[in-house]
C-alpha cells in the first residue's frame, strides 16, 4: 500500500490530530447552536437588554447593488476599504 514505513505513521498522526480537532470543533459549534436555540425571538420594536434574536423586514426608497452577490441591499461594507 505505502512505498515507505514511515508514510503509515505520518497519515495515522495526521488523521488522529484531524480527528481531534474536529471532535472538540464540533462541541464548540454545538455550544454555539444551543446559544442560539435557547435565544428568544422577538421584534424591534420591543427589544431589551442582553441576547435577542431580531426578525424584521427591511424598507426604504433607495437601494445599492451589493458587489459580491449583485442584488440590491440597503447597505454593504467592503472591509478593504478601512484603514484600521
Amino acid at each position: 500500500m505505502f512505498s515507505h514505513g514511515g508514510n503509515l505513521e505520518v497519515t495515522a498522526v495526521f488523521g488522529f490530530g484531524a480527528g481531534l480537532f474536529w471532535f472538540f470543533e464540533g462541541f464548540r459549534v454545538y455550544r454555539e447552536y444551543r446559544v442560539l436555540a435557547d435565544t428568544p425571538e422577538i421584534t424591534i420594536c420591543s427589544v431589551a437588554m442582553g441576547l435577542a434574536e431580531i426578525h424584521s423586514q427591511a424598507k426604504g426608497q433607495q437601494t445599492v447593488l451589493s458587489p459580491a452577490a449583485k442584488t440590491p441591499c440597503f447597505f454593504y461594507f467592503l472591509a478593504e476599504q478601512c484603514s484600521w
